[in-house]
């Protein structure tokens, strides 16, 4: 089976809007959507601009539509601290610029391993507890972000299990 997924352009800059159509024409499987034309936008690649205040609330207003997938951002700012806030907006890519066509073909590439995982996926059974999604990101490398997320993921693990650890050392007795 051959899915084609679509990719919703919102750009400031025609030059960047022509770029990003050139790398999606060398791309198998997606094909470009208006957002008046399709039910389903897919991929949202959303270029900020100057008013960033104004680019997080459409950020924040695509995250929630129901007709979209994911959502990129393109900038050609770097900063990390926009990044930051982009990935706690709900953003799942940032396209730096100038852009790298590896780099954006990679991204694609992943959205579409992403959307296959979600399609294929068998229904789950209705949960019979409330599941938690916990996020653990560092600031940069190095401060044990893994770390962290590996010790959270088995005390889940055990807890869930039965196996929880002790709350405390053994008392003598």
């Amino acid at each position: 089976m051959n899915i084609t997924h679509p990719v919703c352009l919102v750009t400031k800059r025609l030059a960047t809007r022509e770029e990003l159509t050139r790398v999606l024409a060398r791309q198998d499987g997606f094909r470009l959507v208006s957002p008046g034309e399709a039910d389903d936008l897919g991929l949202v690649i959303l270029e900020l601009g100057d008013d960033l205040e104004d680019d997080f609330e459409s950020i924040a207003s695509l995250v929630s539509d129901p007709r979209v997938g994911e959502v990129f951002v393109a900038s050609r700012q770097k900063d990390p601290d926009l990044i930051i806030r982009a990935m706690r907006a709900g953003v799942s890519e940032f396209l730096s610029q100038p852009f790298r066509s590896d780099e954006v073909l990679a991204a694609l590439e992943g959205y579409a391993r992403r959307r296959r995982t979600t399609r294929t996926a068998a229904p789950a059974a209705a949960p019979t507890t409330g599941g938690r999604i916990i996020h653990i990101m560092g600031a940069k490398g190095g401060v044990g972000a893994t770390t962290v997320a590996v010790n959270l993921a088995v005390l889940a693990a055990r807890s869930l299990s039965g196996n929880a650890p002790d709350s405390g050392a053994k008392k003598a007795g």
